[in-house]
C-alpha cells in the first residue's frame, strides 16, 4: 500500500527507447576497450616470440582470446538491443498511425452525422435553382428598354441610307467622265470662234482695251 502520492506511471515507449540507446553506447565503449586490450596482447605475443619467450607469448594469446570472447558476447547483446530498439520504434510508429487513423475516422463520423445523401441532393438542387434565378435576373437586367429598341431601329435606317448614298456615288464615279477630260466654258467658246472663222469669211477686230472681238462678214 502506498501512503504518499500516487504510483508513477509506467515509462512510455520513448523513454524505453532512450534507455536502450544509452545501453548501446555503454556496450560500444566496452567493446572498444576490450578490443584495444586484445590488440595489445597480440602485439606483445609477437614480441615475445621474437625474443624466444614462447611460454609468455602463449599466455598473452590466451588473454587475447578471453578479450575477444568478451567482445563477441557484447556484440551479441548489442545486436539484440538494436533489434529491440528497431521493433519499439516501428511499434511506436504503428501506434501513432493507428491513433491518427482512429481520430480521422471519428472526425469523419462526426461530420457525416450532420450530413446525409438526401441533404446533399437538396443542397445541390437548391444551388441549381438559385443559379437559374440568377441567370433570369441577369437577362432581365441586361435587356434594353423599348425606347432603346426604337432608337436603334432609327439608327439602322439612317445607316442604310448612308450605305445607299455611298453606293450611288460609286456608280456615278464609274459612269461619268473625269472632270479633267471635260472642256471648260472658255475652251468651248474658242472652239466655236475658230470653227466660225474656218467655215465663213469674217474680219476680226479686237478691242484690247475692253477685251472685245468684233466679226464682220466680207
Amino acid at each position: 500500500m502506498k501512503l504518499f502520492g500516487k504510483a508513477k506511471p509506467a515509462n512510455n515507449s520513448q523513454d524505453t527507447i532512450a534507455k536502450l540507446r544509452l545501453t548501446l553506447e555503454m556496450l560500444e565503449k566496452r567493446q572498444k576497450f576490450l578490443q584495444e586490450r586484445s590488440d595489445r596482447e597480440e602485439l606483445e605475443a609477437k614480441k615475445l616470440v621474437v625474443q624466444k619467450k614462447k611460454r609468455e607469448a602463449l599466455l598473452c594469446l590466451k588473454k587475447r582470446n578471453n578479450f575477444l570472447n568478451e567482445v563477441n558476447k557484447l556484440q551479441g547483446s548489442y545486436d539484440t538491443l538494436s533489434s529491440q530498439i528497431f521493433a519499439l520504434e516501428n511499434a511506436k510508429m504503428n501506434m501513432e498511425i493507428m491513433n491518427s487513423m482512429r481520430e480521422g475516422a471519428q472526425s469523419l463520423k462526426e461530420l457525416h452525422g450532420h450530413l446525409t445523401v438526401d441533404k446533399v441532393d437538396d443542397t445541390i438542387e437548391e444551388i441549381q435553382t438559385q443559379m437559374e434565378i440568377h441567370e433570369e435576373i441577369s437577362r432581365a437586367i441586361s435587356q434594353p428598354l423599348g425606347t432603346q429598341l426604337d432608337d436603334e431601329e432609327d439608327l439602322l435606317r439612317e445607316l442604310a441610307e448612308y450605305e445607299q448614298e455611298d453606293l450611288d456615288m460609286q456608280l456615278l464615279n464609274i459612269k461619268a467622265p473625269s472632270r479633267e477630260s471635260l472642256p471648260t466654258p472658255t475652251q468651248v467658246k474658242c472652239n466655236y470662234f475658230l470653227k466660225l472663222l474656218l467655215t465663213t469669211h469674217h474680219t476680226i477686230k479686237i478691242n484690247t482695251n475692253h477685251n472685245l472681238i468684233f466679226f464682220n462678214t466680207i
